[in-house]
């Protein structure tokens, strides 16, 4: 462990240290999916052992190879859940563990003739950039396991000495955990009974485990492998022993959420948790656990690494916007599985790009670029209670087991509602003020900015250039009002002679012409103009043709 990482540890721990001892719970306003609850599975309120404070351990990545877009999907949605906690005045502690030694990263390293901790810390550095890029909200401690190896051990050691006997060691070295001696064990497994495709904890040392579900705690070292020593003989850590020796490290015996991919339930975090039980000799060690489902491709099939079907972050932001792939998460439930096709895809473009034109919209409004008025038998009073009415339905939607697609539902079906009640205004002699209720326009506009905020969408459109690092926007923006004062001229805007106004015209058709011709190119490539009468104009992206693009993409 560097210097920086052990400062930084000893300083987390400083801060948070009184963390370890709760006396008590806490109870939120917000519930979530309890799988261990009897009866089997409810939605029970999210409890905290601090006040407005909640302890974290979310199970990170095996570095072994670059994360892909199943990866990606469950730690955007955990990231989104992480968003509406802190929403609601969570101060949220969150340690994620880094398993940076490991069979196939040995393995690969071994293949690529490279010393294992080059090739670990070379795609943990890339998960971590990929997470930035999805916009992922980082852990506040990145623990690599080969750092914690003393932790590691003192757990260990701690399990060999319980008088229950849950851990003994073997012939070369091992240390195995006893599942049969510890009662409680099988809990996930119980609350999951039809959940065949699930695999018992497996090791390269099976004739040496009392019983086909006890699992290493410590591997005695085999040839070409590195090792660290211990007191029962040289080797390196079992995969499950990381996660709780870290966990525990940071936040003690009880832990309030732990986090995980839906795969990681049996005999992962069965075998996590049976540990710490049996480490503290208590009944229960996390309070909350979170899994999210997969995702899926055409045809029910799994992405996954062992079937070689992935598609890497990289390669999918090559030509996607991680607000699609975050759009995908909204719409399903966190801890349901995703159905990722051209369809789905095309669906969740279409409602990032309707949103984000709506913003637009919205904007040219309250600038005095697109005059709008409200269609006959429509008040603003109609539109304020159903925008109030859209709040409380969304707000309510995320307390319930962060439903989020309920609440993009919500959101979506009040944007089209504003829409049914709007009309563009055309005549030039229209003020903006006598037309609309800008308090109304800014109330609509600052409900679906929150949302995409909170929902940790690109809210503010800042895809930098590539050469000048300005926003695309005020680039586009730019230009399409040079645009527009071209247009103004060659219309003869501010003639108010109608025959010279005619005659100049005529005189400027080339501009007119070329004007046109410019918005066919931005059309083109994904940027509608759109003119309002003879003066103003204002800009989107074009849905269709961007939907186009993407699927000539490879």
């Amino acid at each position: 462990m560097s210097l920086l990482q052990r400062n930084l540890t000893r300083s987390f721990i400083n801060r948070w240290s009184h963390l370890q001892s709760p006396c008590s719970t806490y109870t939120t306003k917000l519930k979530l999916w309890d799988e261990l609850a009897e009866p089997r599975g409810q939605i029970l309120p999210l409890t905290t052992r601090r006040p407005n404070i909640l302890t974290w351990y979310a199970c990170g990545p095996t570095v072994y190879d670059s994360a892909h877009m199943g990866h990606a999907s469950s730690y955007i949605r955990l990231d989104i859940i992480r968003r509406i906690m802190e929403h609601q005045g969570l101060t949220v502690l969150q340690v994620m563990g880094v398993t940076d030694i490991d069979d196939k990263i040995i393995e690969r390293a071994q293949l690529r003739r490279v010393p294992w901790n080059e090739l670990s810390q070379q795609y943990e550095q890339e998960f971590f950039q990929n997470l930035q890029q999805l916009n992922v909200k980082l852990p506040q401690v990145r623990a690599r396991v080969s750092n914690f190896i003393p932790q590691i051990l003192k757990f260990i050691a701690d399990l060999l000495r319980s008088n229950s006997g849950v851990a003994y060691t073997t012939s070369d070295g091992s240390v195995y955990f006893d599942s049969t001696k510890f009662l409680n064990y099988g809990k996930f497994r119980q609350a999951n009974p039809l959940e065949d495709s699930i695999e018992v904890d497996s090791t390269k040392h099976v004739s040496l485990k009392r019983n086909p579900s006890d699992f290493a705690l410590w591997k005695a070292v085999k040839p070409g492998e590195p090792f660290w020593l211990a007191p029962w003989g040289k080797g390196r850590p079992g995969w499950h022993i990381e996660c709780s020796a870290i966990a525990t490290h940071f936040f003690g015996q009880f832990l309030d959420v732990h986090s995980g991919g839906m795969d990681l339930t049996y005999p992962h975090h069965e075998n996590e948790e049976a540990q710490c039980c049996a480490k503290f000799g208590q009944d229960k060690w996390v309070s909350h656990w979170i899994h999210t489902g997969h995702l899926f491709l055409s045809g029910n099939v799994k992405m996954s690494k062992s079937i070689g079907n992935t598609v890497s972050i990289d390669r999918f932001l090559e030509s996607k916007s991680a607000d699609v792939l975050r759009m995908l998460c909204v719409m399903k439930k966190y801890n349901t599985n995703i159905e990722y096709t051209p369809e789905t895809e095309l669906h969740a473009t279409s409602l990032v790009l309707k949103l984000k034109n709506f913003m637009s919209d919205l904007n040219s409004i309250l600038l005095g670029t697109k005059r709008v008025s409200l269609n006959a038998g429509t008040c603003s009073t109609d539109l304020w209670e159903a925008m109030i009415t859209a709040r409380v339905k969304i707000e309510n939607s995320l307390l319930n087991n962060f439903d989020t697609p309920s609440a993009i539902l919500t959101l979506m079906e009040l944007v089209g509602y504003f829409n049914s009640n709007i009309e563009i205004e055309l005549d030039g002699a229209s003020t903006v003020v006598n037309v609309v209720d800008f308090e109304l326009i800014l109330g609509f506009l600052i409900t679906v900015q929150q949302f995409f905020s909170l929902m940790g969408f690109d809210a503010e459109n800042q895809r930098l250039t590539d050469v000048a690092n300005l926003p695309i926007d005020s680039v586009i923006g730019e230009f399409i009002n040079f645009r527009g004062n071209v247009r103004n001229f060659a219309l003869a805007g501010n003639e108010d002679d109608k025959a010279l106004r005619k005659q100049k015209m005529e005189e400027r058709q080339e501009l007119m012409i070329v004007c046109d011709e410019v918005r066919r190119n931005l059309d083109a490539c994904g940027i509608v103009i759109k003119d309002h009468g003879k003066q103003l104009s204002s800009w989107s992206f074009k849905e269709s043709l961007t939907r186009a693009t993407d699927k000539n993409k490879p």
